[in-house]
């Protein structure tokens, strides 16, 4: 069982970048904010809008990703998530607490990707603060021994930025395929996350 159950936004504060082509998406990177604080608004205004991201994390076998519902993105930019121990995946977080937050905004002309070490707790007072209405889809209450908390302190944050639609987005890529010019294409912040 994968819980994914509400969202409850408080926002956070963290991130360094480079000026240079983004290969991957022919943008330009743009400049990113230089304090840790306009770091994390930048990071906490990319995800605004998220409310189901997919967790990738290290296994014996690969990568493996699942969907979760980010709960809340603290102050410290720290991200937020309700997971189930008995999930074959999570005491693995244990020994490669490296992992990926995704979330695929393209609907509003945004992908972005967060980088960092995941922590677990079973904090009860924690639990209670994240507990949502929707949590019960996946346990019978806030005191189900097998629930526990997930936090992602992020280390790098890419963020990709393009027209919202589908029109704007062509539209950017045929004039940049005409002019040669790929500067309305997009544009990428690469965000490199300082302690707090």
């Amino acid at each position: 069982m994968v819980a994914a159950i509400g969202y409850a936004p408080v926002m956070s504060d963290a991130l360094a970048t480079s000026d240079s082509a983004d290969p991957t998406l022919g943008t330009a990177v743009a400049a990113a904010p230089s304090s840790r604080r306009a770091q994390v608004d930048t990071m906490r205004e990319a995800l605004d809008e998220a409310r189901v991201v997919m967790l990738t994390s290290v296994a014996p076998d690969g990568l493996h990703s699942r969907p979760l519902t980010l709960l809340n993105v603290d102050q410290e930019g720290g991200l937020w998530f309700l997971v189930d121990a008995d999930e074959w995946w999570v005491p693995l977080l244990i020994d490669e607490p490296n992992v990926d937050v995704s979330a695929d905004l393209h609907g509003d002309g945004k992908w972005v990707s967060v980088s960092g070490v995941a922590v677990l707790t079973d904090d009860r007072a924690v639990i209670a603060e994240l507990w949502t209405p929707a949590a019960s889809a996946f346990w019978e209450s806030k005191d189900d021994p097998t629930i526990r908390v997930l936090r992602v302190d992020p280390s790098i944050v890419d963020v990709w930025r393009s027209a919202p639609s589908a029109v704007g987005r062509l539209f950017a890529i045929g004039k940049a395929i005409v002019t040669g010019e790929s500067d309305d294409v997009g544009s990428h912040d690469h965000l490199v996350i300082a302690a707090p």
